[in-house]
């Protein structure tokens, strides 16, 4: 069960670095409206907050393992 659940939040965790790599890629295009601009930087904030929570779910299953 240990290692599903870690395999669950690391998969997951993978998934929320590949969105943050995009997003970030896409605040670097030039010509995106303020609102845009605004919106993506709001997903980031949401995505960096959950890779940090992620990140402690791992360490926390990891030590109980």
């Amino acid at each position: 069960q240990l290692g599903r659940e870690l395999y669950g939040l690391q998969k997951r965790l993978d998934e929320v670095n590949a969105d943050i790599k995009k997003t970030k890629a896409s605040l670097a295009e030039p010509g995106l409206s303020p609102r845009a601009r605004g919106q993506l930087a709001e997903r980031l904030e949401g995505l960096t907050r959950e890779a940090t929570y992620l990140e402690q779910q791992i360490a926390r299953a990891s030590r109980r393992g």
